[in-house]
């Protein structure tokens, strides 16, 4: 693998990326091409190659907005017809990579606590009012 081999697969992923670099890892699952191809060979670190194919450095992902990650999960609900569970949430973020890791939703607590925002949220919201009942059997008070 040279040097001007990777950096035209960096450039076509980005391109296919609507024009963002992707991430060494996201770059080796679509690639194939290894860190062990590159590091030590052509560059020390994945953002000193994204900077010779012509691009800044990645930025680390900013933290989700509590409000869109309880917006997503009554979306979610709504399309299931019920409270989804972390496999639920896993499955659609795998399908739709603008969703967000099932990981995210431990911010909230235990489920019970995220139940409660999540029921505070879709009371707040007049577009949400189909899934208060989807989420209210599963409420317990604390």
């Amino acid at each position: 693998m040279t040097k001007n081999q990777i950096i035209r697969e960096i450039r076509r992923t980005a391109q296919e990326n609507g024009g963002k670099p992707l991430g060494g890892q996201r770059f080796l699952r679509e690639t194939g091409i290894k860190v062990s191809d590159w590091r030590g060979k052509y560059w020390a670190r994945w953002n000193d190659a994204l900077s010779e194919a012509g691009f800044g450095p990645n930025q680390f992902q900013q933290p989700y907005d509590d409000e869109l990650l309880l917006e997503k999960f009554a979306t979610l609900a709504r399309e299931l017809g019920r409270v989804p569970v972390v496999p639920e949430w896993q499955l659609k973020a795998r399908s739709d990579r603008a969703f967000p890791n099932s990981k995210v939703l431990e911010r909230f607590g235990s489920k019970q606590q995220l139940i409660a925002r999540a029921l505070q949220y879709v009371n707040q919201h007049e577009s949400y009012a189909d899934v208060v009942p989807l989420i209210l059997p599963r409420f317990a008070p604390m």
